[in-house]
């Protein structure tokens, strides 16, 4: 299994073109998950940006279609038991130390069913060293940070 990051869900949702793509190819792999983490963000994102002035799409649209992608994927939930330890194991993890709440919890339901990746385009999971593994899905994060770093490289050499 590999859990579908709440990222590529908001993109798929949207319709881009490169998270469609994988959220169908995960899925006709049989090997798509996500968390019940990964649901409540994606509605409340929904509802966030769909008070944005300008805002093109439908909140009722957007929701719907959340609701049809969740239907067809196994959503690993939430139990108390998980909530009452946190595994030293994760816990040494530098990565786990900087993450948020829900992320953390992420982390925690997936260490629980044993899922070994996440599929996203943050780098929010990449310090946990073995215990989850980041797929990155998209090259737009990839060209992003390049043209980020330029940007500030370009910056450095009109000081010096």
């Amino acid at each position: 299994m590999k859990i579908i990051d709440t990222n590529l869900i908001i993109e798929f949702l949207f319709g881009k073109t490169g998270p469609v793509a994988k959220v169908k190819e995960l899925e006709e792999a049989g090997v798509a998950c996500t968390t019940i983490i990964n649901v409540v963000e994606v509605y409340q994102v929904i509802e966030r940006v769909s008070r944005l002035e300008g805002f093109q799409h439908s909140a009722e649209e957007l929701r719907k279609h959340a609701r049809e992608l969740f239907s067809k994927l196994t959503v690993l939930p939430l139990n108390v038991e998980m909530l009452g330890r946190v595994d030293s194991e994760i816990y040494e993890k530098d990565g786990y130390k900087r993450m948020n709440d829900y992320d953390a919890l992420i982390v925690q339901i997936a260490n629980h069913f044993g899922v070994k990746t996440i599929v996203t385009n943050r780098d929010t999971f990449v310090n946990m060293n073995g215990l989850l593994e980041t797929e990155n899905y998209s090259l737009f994060s990839l060209v992003e940070m390049q043209r980020r770093g330029l940007a500030r490289l370009n910056k450095e050499e009109t000081k010096g």
